[in-house]
């Protein structure tokens, strides 16, 4: 029975901390899910850097085992293990070594075991479970605190333990250079040793994300020879090979400069059978180099997009683009195009209605009302998008009625009236424009700029590889309207419009509190009923 009690009291410990920790978890997603960091365009950082995780707790030590008690069953409490610290990384003013204290600890390790330990709340100090560490780890630890807090000096250490047979600093050290700004890289230039650089490149064994910071590194330090390589990389045609494929593009740029345009273009625009995730990297590198260097010139960036318009698969890709790069010149092929566009691929409308949209040239109005007797479904999702209900004629003119409605009532109206306007039957009428909106819309939204990232993020994860994905060619208007919405939602710095913010619902907090502390609740409840004979005796 003191056993069974015992795990009872272990149950529920467990159960409420699980539920907090979900919360937690699901509070900071959703604060800060809009946060953007500038980092190292092409990196993906796979967790917090033992910097972080360090900088939140009181109390950082490294302590030897001294002893495991054995369980008593008359104490309900979980038997804690006695521990000694030996050094102090950091609360040096809380404790001191060769302080002794105790903490809970996993798996049954020999005395003298060296750990590393955090605690918070002093003075009564918390200690988190300790975690095994070598002599190694625990002198890599003892120096991150006498580190610059950024720049090319603090980046200098992380280097020399890339690929480190310590796998905790290895990781540690890319995602330090992961999260780094890009000017960060380029100042420690001199400082970065080329041709270990490249046998990282070749090694088969490093993961994709890392060559992904090896390649932009090479793109910082490299010299015109290691082009070659890269050229040869590029036209291997092998999916191995070519694993962060969008920045080994951007580094070639960055070594051969304007001239190493013309393979790309070839070799990714112009290709018939090339990959659409070939032409999707290619594209996000050229990005790169259009929005943070000044190695290639903007205009034959430009012209290489251009070529992605006759590729029926991928022209999508690259409007939202030539309107934030303010390239009106192909209009005309554009309205051609949305002209010619049938079932299977009338998803290219969406963006090119966005693009007329942002052109500040008068034809484009012209071109807009034309196409709007032909397709008003996809004017009117365009307009949705980029926060815009009415043509500029048309807000106008109500702007204008509203204010003589308001002379006459004397009524200050503090808000948009939710009523349709008889204007806008056309769209309203359109059963695909209605779907997108089920709400009335109450607040009207102004058109503005909005400043775009660095580089597009594709990957959704660390271990997620672009290339190695597979990518279902799906013709069908929903699928196809879905991904050309989300790149047209993503146009920026020229005058194209904003899509809509859309807030967070308040019931959003509530259901990421409670559900996962419901889920707990139940699971604690199935598990102690278990346990206490309840649940078999209401079963038999």
């Amino acid at each position: 029975m003191k056993l069974a009690s015992r795990l009872q009291n272990l149950l529920l410990k467990t159960t409420l901390l699980f539920g907090v920790m979900v919360c937690a978890v699901g509070l900071a997603q959703a604060c800060f899910a809009n946060v953007s960091v500038s980092a190292c365009p092409f990196c993906a950082s796979v967790g917090l850097t033992f910097t972080d995780q360090m900088s939140a707790k009181d109390v950082v030590v490294s302590a030897k085992l001294l002893e495991i008690p054995e369980p008593d069953e008359d104490d309900d409490e979980l038997p804690r293990a006695k521990f000694e610290i030996v050094k102090v990384f950091r609360g040096k003013e809380l404790v001191k070594e060769g302080m002794k204290f105790r903490a809970l600890l996993v798996g049954r390790y020999p005395i003298g075991q060296k750990f590393f330990v955090m605690g918070v709340n002093p003075p009564d100090i918390n200690w988190s479970t300790p975690m095994k560490a070598t002599d190694r780890v625990l002198e890599y630890l003892g120096k991150l605190d006498s580190l610059p807090e950024k720049g090319a000096d603090r980046l200098a250490f992380f280097q020399d333990y890339f690929e480190d047979e310590e796998s905790l600093l290895a990781f540690d050290a890319y995602d330090e250079f992961a999260k780094a700004p890009y000017e960060d890289l380029i100042e420690l230039k001199d400082r970065m040793d080329r041709k270990r650089i490249i046998s990282l490149i070749q090694n088969d064994k490093t993961s994709p994300n890392r060559r992904r910071l090896y390649f932009t590194m090479l793109g910082v330090c490299g010299s015109a020879e290691d082009a070659g390589m890269l050229e040869e990389l590029l036209l291997s045609g092998s999916r191995k090979k070519m694993r962060g494929l969008e920045a080994l593009i951007a580094c070639y740029l960055n070594l051969k400069g304007e001239s190493g345009m013309d393979l790309i273009q070839k070799e990714f625009f112009e290709k018939k059978d090339c990959e659409f995730t070939y032409t999707m990297l290619a594209m996000q590198a050229l990005r790169f180099h259009a929005e943070e260097t000044d190695i290639i010139p903007k205009d034959r960036i430009i012209a290489a997009a251009r070529t992605v318009l006759d590729n029926e698969e991928a022209r999508d890709l690259v409007i939202p683009d030539l309107a934030r790069w303010e390239d009106w010149t192909v209009m005309d092929k554009l309205v051609s195009i949305f002209k010619t566009s049938g079932e299977d691929d009338n998803w290219i409308r969406v963006p090119i209605a966005s693009y007329l949209m942002a052109c500040p040239l008068p034809e484009a109005k012209t071109h807009l009302a034309e196409l709007k007797e032909l397709d008003a479904a996809s004017i009117a999702r365009a307009k949705f998008l980029s926060g815009m209900d009415f043509d500029e004629d048309e807000s106008d003119e109500e702007d204008g009625q509203e204010s003589a409605d308001e002379e006459e009532s004397d009524i200050d109206v503090g808000f948009s009236s939710p009523v349709p306007d008889e204007s806008l039957t056309p769209l309203e009428d359109t059963t695909e424009f209605v779907s997108l909106v089920q709400d009335p819309v109450v607040e009207r939204h102004v058109v503005k700029k909005v400043e775009q990232p660095t580089v597009d993020s594709i990957e959704n994860s660390d271990s997620a590889n672009p290339i190695e994905q597979t990518f279902v060619s799906n013709k069908s208007a929903s699928n196809q309207n879905s991904r050309s919405m989300a790149q047209v939602a993503s146009s920026t710095s020229a005058p194209v419009a904003a899509a809509p913010v859309v807030a967070i619902a308040p019931n959003l907090t509530w259901q990421i509190i409670f559900i996962p502390m419901g889920v707990s609740v139940v699971l604690f409840v199935l598990l102690w009923s278990v346990l206490s004979g309840w649940f078999e005796r209401l079963i038999f």
